[in-house]
């Protein structure tokens, strides 16, 4: 049963692979990226794992609104940044999302910056990859009781 689940993986990807606008390889020759076509509007970035698997995927969209997707590659053929900028239309203020990731695409943290723009309120948020659930967990802010002086 697990053959068969991974043979059809095999030709996803292949078959996404080979509609593909751009595809990146690690330094081992398995895929590292694979960004499609635009398509009404839209393109998609997948990334991969060392083993194959799709750790993410990040959606490139141009219409009334704009979302971009930069990634940064490591001398290995890995993702070690992403950075998606969100554009609202009509508003002066965007979001910036940076990503991190380890050696092989999986990702470790992402920074989220709300209102960059001059006339925006500047909020920032930290989030952690949390390998077990595949999600992210938001940093907890803690207070401190300031130290009194003797």
């Amino acid at each position: 049963m697990f053959k068969k689940y991974l043979l059809l993986g095999f030709f996803w990807v292949t078959a996404l692979a080979l509609h593909a606008q751009d595809t990146t390889y690690f330094v081992n020759g398995s895929i590292s990226t694979i960004t499609t076509s635009w398509k009404q509007g839209k393109q998609a970035v997948y990334l991969y794992n060392l083993e194959g698997l799709n750790t993410l995927a990040f959606m490139r969209t141009e219409g009334s609104y704009f979302v971009n997707i930069t990634p940064v590659y490591g001398k290995n053929g890995s993702v070690s940044a992403l950075v998606e900028t969100i554009h609202p239309g009509g508003s002066p203020c965007s979001m910036v999302t940076t990503y991190r990731f380890n050696g092989t695409n999986e990702p470790l943290l992402k920074i989220i910056e709300y209102g960059t723009g001059p006339l925006c309120n500047q909020e920032r948020e930290t989030w952690f990859w949390n390998k077990k659930s595949k999600g992210w967990v938001k940093q907890e802010t803690v207070s401190c009781m300031p130290v009194e002086d003797d």
